[in-house]
């Protein structure tokens, strides 16, 4: 086997990582939806994530991760606002990146969490979220991608404010 090991610290991931079981060949179960953010699959992610008419955040995450479980809160607040405020246009989701490993090289998850905003428009561009993890930080981030027009808003008072 010639290729990087991206997968769980787990028996089984290491196990099917060294016979070159492939994510296809095993049977990885759908996660389990809990509030408003949308876990993905292997069989999900691409028709939540390449939806061309939504914006999408997505977190990648390792369930053993201190820095993943201590940023869930934040996530979770983000899911709920964003269903509120944006439910039309906006997704927020996460993906175990140690159950669905084949999503680590394609989009560049070297490390937990690594986030990715996919823009409605240009989902072959994603752009990698490095703020702050906290509400306040995605919240902004947010904001600015939901608002290209901000700038010219600005250069005339009289526009109508988003």
């Amino acid at each position: 086997i010639n290729a990087e090991y991206m997968g769980g610290r787990d028996f089984d991931s290491l196990k099917n990582f060294v016979l070159g079981v492939t994510p296809e060949q095993r049977a990885a179960p759908e996660p389990e939806q809990h509030g408003d953010v949308v876990a993905l699959s292997s069989t999900t992610f691409a028709t939540t994530v390449e939806d061309p008419n939504r914006h999408v955040m997505v977190k990648f995450y390792a369930p053993w991760c201190g820095h993943c479980k201590s940023m869930a809160p934040a996530w979770d607040e983000l899911a709920t606002a964003m269903k509120q405020a944006h439910s039309d246009e906006v997704t927020i989701a996460k993906v175990d990146a140690t159950a669905y490993p084949e999503f680590n090289a394609k989009y560049e998850v070297q490390g937990y969490p690594t986030i990715k905003f996919f823009p409605k428009g240009d989902k072959a561009n994603p752009v990698t979220y490095s703020g702050a993890r906290t509400l306040e930080g995605f919240t902004n981030f947010l904001q600015e991608k939901l608002q290209p027009a901000a700038s010219s808003q600005a250069a005339d008072p009289e526009a109508p404010q988003v």
